[in-house]
């Protein structure tokens, strides 16, 4: 038995709140119009909620195109007994049903909380009520416009034949990939259940139902049960105490005598109580849930999924199906053919089957096959109330004349003739093997024949009320098998480069296959992207054959990166079909990293100097990847050394960089030859490269060289005789005291400040179409007055438009002037584009500068082409007449866009191309495009790019 406590009532509710509330899918649906109408039959439900035939999202039991077949009448409720047995399984699980539907401690919760979960009523699994319903499975949306026809049977219990019941039968739409997956209710109705007989029909027209359904979205069906009260219930269930002990002590009396005498039947009875009493314990059943319990039990039933009573509801539209390409459904048609056509016709053809047989026939398959499942629904109607044996009708599955398998079913005597369905099952066992040169034939007869007054039988068929046919499931034969490998194995390229398969065909029957993409793997932009080579494509195999496949990227550019193609290659032959996927990525882990260091030539450095080494490196990456590197160089003797820049950022493949390396070699070496090693580091993959350049060391050491002069000149001019040894000291000392004079003569002119320059801001950061303006002061600090000059240096002055306000000042002592500099981007400049300005201020008479640096970056800019006010002229023309294209190709971004190019197309062929037209920012080109006119219809196409 199901035990359900409160808990898990509300874990099972928050579970169902919580169904994907973002949509499963995003489209924008093509409408569908409804024609026809169909008849939709309730299905049985399964207490335990298990099996199959359910919607996309599990939740809902979907209801049937096919009329029940069983003989046997369901129930909901279900009823206590079936025929003499007791249906325990069934009552016990109603009783769970019952308690997780009753549960009520959500008092808790907050009222808004609580009405939000009465909004999810309809989905919740309920002892009184079925919920079925049909799912739009197509991708186009559905316009529902018409009434709805139920035909309904009740079960009258005789309680309420007294106190009469209702039923509530409503129609609701739930869609769970909407955002907030609410179910909604499109119409409600109640019936009053009366009538004299124990099992009552009702039909009920619901009109106007006006509704667009999307694809996968549910019409709900609701038949829920309204027990009414019954007064006599409330008196049974009051506590009798003398009462409730005679009845205890008889019905352990009975108890005894069944278990005495091994009465299955009426032991079943007392297991039921038991799991009743074991059930109000656990579930803590109140006085109030087992009168509701027990009125339930003895109130009216909804009776459905039998061939005497089968419950259903046509709805004003032609039903989307699932297409399963090994399910085949065959119906019986005229002159002896069966196809998949459902038919259409209100009439039915018949076939005396006392006096002949069916025979209908089939195309043949497209390849082999193995048939697993066989069956057949066929629409028969006869009456037999002859004293011969009963009617023993037999069906065949045949292939070529050969038989697949046979089934029968012997009819009962009965005097009322009606038509019924009845389904014959096929036994196959493992399955069979139907070739694909063989035609399917279907035949039934009456093993034994013979007519009479009292005996009729007769096949109905090829109509919209009695569609007979057969029903068949396939599996694919293992006639043909594949394998194969790829290179690179993981599939992971560079844009341009391809995957290799070789796949290995084995077929154990000569055959010819077809090797092709399936079409629902192959995307259309994905088509724009990789280029698919099969070879070959159709080849005729006894054994083995070896097919190369080959995805091969066509987008040859970094943007490249990132796309992905996962593709299923059919192999299809008269004897069976298989498949392969194959897979292929633009990766970065295809890329090879790779540097070029090109060095230049050893040189030869006098002691004491210095020299720069311009080393070029080149990216050398495939799959045009960029890359970071840093820079290291080192001299073999541990000199000093700088490095200019020492690292490089984002360097595109191919293109290269300069670097500068500054060794210094110092006054008092030995060495005669120094290695300077230059290596490169990739910061991406860690690869490196390296080469190493010789600095050879020349010329005398240059204090050496400066003693021996001095020691010279001491000796000529006698500082030898006055200073002894020491007199080249001397001499060097006097001389470095008049140059120290000398020197701070010259510092004091060389710092004495003539002008001063102030600017606050001096890095500015603008967009590319802003001015960037710097405001600078000119002050003369000096005692006498001056004139100044003004310049500029800008380090990019073909992108960068510079100008000052003034460009020369006259000053007196302590006075100041401003100017204004302004920076503005030209058409030139990239993105994060970058430039320094050195303003320079001269003084006049002394020739002597003072300057100050700014800088000013450039914010990322963007670019927005678009293709306006296009014209034509003339406006009407004929084949062959000269007509002319005009329109404005604007730039509305705030950068110049690279070089673009213009394809002018007339019915998809191209006509003109116009290449390198770059666009200022917030500017636009007019272009004038002549043609000729074509015959019939002229699309015009025009398509910008970018290069």
């Amino acid at each position: 038995m199901i035990i359900l406590t409160r808990k898990l009532f509300i874990v099972s509710m928050i579970f169902l709140l919580f169904i994907p509330i973002i949509p499963l899918s995003s489209h924008n649906p093509v409408q569908a119009e409804p024609s026809s109408e169909t008849k939709l039959y309730f299905r049985k439900v399964d207490l335990n909620m298990s099996g199959e035939n359910y919607d996309s999202s599990g939740m809902i039991l979907l209801m049937s195109e096919t009329p029940p077949t069983s003989v046997e009448d369901s129930y909901y409720p279900p009823p206590l007994f079936k025929g003499l047995n007791v249906n325990t399984e069934e009552v016990t699980a109603w009783l769970a049903l019952w308690a997780f539907s009753s549960l009520n401690d959500l008092t808790d919760l907050p009222p808004e909380f609580k009405e939000f979960l009465d909004s999810y009523e309809i989905l919740i699994p309920n002892p009184l009520r079925i919920v079925e319903g049909y799912e739009n499975i197509g991708d186009k949306s559905l316009n529902i416009n018409g009434s709805f026809d139920f035909d309904l049977y009740f079960h009258i219990s005789l309680a309420s034949k007294r106190h009469p019941d209702k039923a509530s039968i409503g129609i609701y739409t739930f869609n769970p990939n909407s955002i907030m997956p609410i179910p909604k209710e499109l119409r409600n109705v109640t019936l009053n259940l009366t009538g004299s007989q124990n099992i009552i029909n009702k039909r009920l027209n619901i009109k106007d139902i006006s509704y667009k359904l999307q694809p996968g979205e549910l019409l709900l069906f609701k038949v829920e049960l309204i027990p009414s009260d019954k007064p006599f219930v409330s008196s049974m269930l009051k506590d009798h105490p003398t009462l409730k002990k005679l009845v205890n002590k008889t019905l352990a009396s009975l108890k005894k005598v069944a278990e005495n005498r091994n009465l299955s039947k009426i032991q079943s009875i007392f297991d039921l109580i038991e799991i009743v009493k074991t059930a109000s314990k656990e579930l803590n059943f109140t006085s109030e849930d087992l009168k509701n319990v027990t009125k339930a039990m003895i109130s009216s039933s909804f009776v459905y999924n039998s061939v005497s009573h089968p419950s259903s509801v046509t709805v004003p539209f032609t039903v989307s199906t699932k297409v399963e390409e090994n399910k085949y459904t065959y119906y019986l048609h005229g002159n002896s053919s069966m196809d998949k056509s459902k038919p259409t016709s209100s009439q039915s053809k018949t076939v005396d089957l006392l006096k002949e047989k069916g025979e209908w026939k089939n195309n043949a398959l497209s390849r082999n096959k193995i048939l697993t499942e066989a069956s057949a629904l066929l629409y028969l109607k006869y009456k037999d109330l002859s004293l011969k044996p009963n009617m023993n009708i037999e069906v065949t599955l045949l292939s070529d004349d050969k038989i697949i398998a046979s089934a029968d079913k012997q009819l009962s005597k009965t005097w009322k003739s009606s038509i019924q369905p009845y389904e014959f099952i096929f036994p196959l066992g493992n399955g069979v093997e139907v070739t694909h040169d063989a035609a399917l034939q279907f035949k039934i007869t009456l093993k034994n024949a013979s007519t009479g007054v009292f005996r009729e039988l007769e096949l109905y068929y090829d109509s919209k009320d009695h569609p007979s046919y057969i029903s068949l499931t396939f599996e694919e034969t293992k006639h043909i098998t594949v394998n194969g490998s790829s290179n690179p194995s993981d599939g992971k390229i560079i844009p341009g480069d391809k995957v290799i398969y070789i796949i290995n065909v084995n077929s154990d029957l000569p055959d010819t296959i077809d090797v092709y993409i399936k079409n629902e793997t192959f995307s259309s932009n994905e088509k724009n992207n990789w280029n698919i080579i099969i070879n070959p494509s159709s080849f005729t195999i006894n054994g083995s054959k070896e097919v190369t496949v080959k995805l091969v990227s066509k987008d040859n550019s970094f943007q490249a990166y990132g796309e992905k193609l996962n593709v299923t290659i059919i192999f299809e032959g008269k004897t069976g079909i298989t498949s392969f996927d194959v897979h292929a990525e633009i990766s970065e882990d295809a890329v090879t990293y790779s540097i070029i260091i090109i060095p230049p030539e050893g040189r030869e450095v006098i002691h004491g100097t210095n020299y720069t080494y311009s080393f070029i490196v080149i990216n050398n990456n495939t799959g045009y990847w960029p890359d970071n590197y840093n820079i290291i160089a080192e001299s073999s003797h541990e000199w000093r050394v700088e490095i200019e820049p020492n690292s490089i950022q984002n360097l595109s493949p191919n293109i290269n960089k300069t670097v500068n390396v500054t060794i210094f070699v110092p006054d008092n070496t030995d060495v005669k030859i120094d290695q300077l090693n230059f290596t490169v580091l990739s910061r991406k993959s860690g690869v490196t490269a390296s080469v190493s350049i010789n600095t050879t060391i020349i010329g005398a050491n240059i204090l050496e060289g400066v003693y021996d002069f001095f020691q010279s000149i001491a000796t000529d001019i006698g500082f030898n005789e006055v200073f002894g040894s020491y007199g080249a000291h001397a001499l060097g000392a006097i001389i470095l005291i008049i140059i120290f004079f000398i020197l701070i003569i010259i510092a004091l002119i060389v710092t004495t400040k003539y002008v001063e320059i102030i600017c606050v801001d001096r890095i500015r950061e603008i967009d590319p179409d802003e001015k960037a303006e710097y405001p600078i002061t000119i002050r003369n600090p000096t005692k006498k007055p001056r004139s100044y000059k003004f310049n500029v240096n800008v380090s990019s002055p073909d992108k960068w438009k510079v100008t000052l306000t003034s460009n020369k000042a006259m000053l007196s002592p302590g006075q100041s002037k401003k100017i204004i500099l302004k920076v503005e981007p030209t058409d030139k400049v990239e993105q994060e584009d970058w430039t320094e300005i050195v303003f320079i201020v001269e003084t006049l008479g002394i020739r002597k500068t003072s300057k100050i640096n700014l800088l000013t970056t450039l914010r990322k800019g963007y670019i927005d082409i678009s293709v306006e006010d296009v014209s034509h002229w003339p406006r009407r023309f004929i084949i062959g007449e000269k007509v002319s294209t005009t329109f404005k190709l604007s730039n509305k971004g705030n950068m110049p866009s690279s070089p673009v190019s213009i394809s002018f197309k007339i019915n998809g062929e191209e006509k003109h191309k116009l290449d390198d037209i770059v666009i200022p920012p917030k500017s636009y080109a007019r272009v004038t495009i002549p043609w000729i006119a074509e015959k019939s219809k002229n699309d015009i196409s025009i398509q910008v790019s970018q290069h």
